[in-house]
């Protein structure tokens, strides 16, 4: 399910530009939504990351890439997807919302107006 302010985002096909959100230190999930409003930024969606792993597929290997944008709740608990390269594979996994998350993520995000 797509959080508050991903849910007006276009599904279709469409352009849009990346950036990344880095931490410096460990931080919690709402910390770095924080930080990416304070840049008119939103968290990318799955479908984005996947989209960006497939136009850049070496960044992946280099850090794990977070995709903020949408929540799945399992049994009670809430995950986002994230990207990383472990093993040297591309693998696609599931981190709890409620993680501190350390500084070696990277969060997809996109302008807020690149809907």
């Amino acid at each position: 399910t797509p959080i508050r302010s991903c849910q007006n985002v276009v599904r279709a096909t469409r352009e849009v530009e990346f950036t990344y959100v880095d931490i410096f230190n460990r931080a919690p999930t709402d910390e770095v939504l924080d930080e990416m409003k304070m840049f008119d930024l939103r968290p990318a969606l799955p479908e984005e990351m996947l989209s960006f792993n497939y136009a850049y597929p070496e960044e992946t290997m280099l850090y794990p890439i977070v995709a903020l944008g949408a929540v799945a709740t399992v049994r009670g608990l809430s995950f986002v997807a994230f990207m990383d390269g472990l093993y040297g594979k591309h693998n696609l996994r599931l981190g709890l919302v409620e993680s501190v998350w350390e500084k070696r993520y990277r969060f997809l995000a996109a302008a807020t107006d690149n809907t």
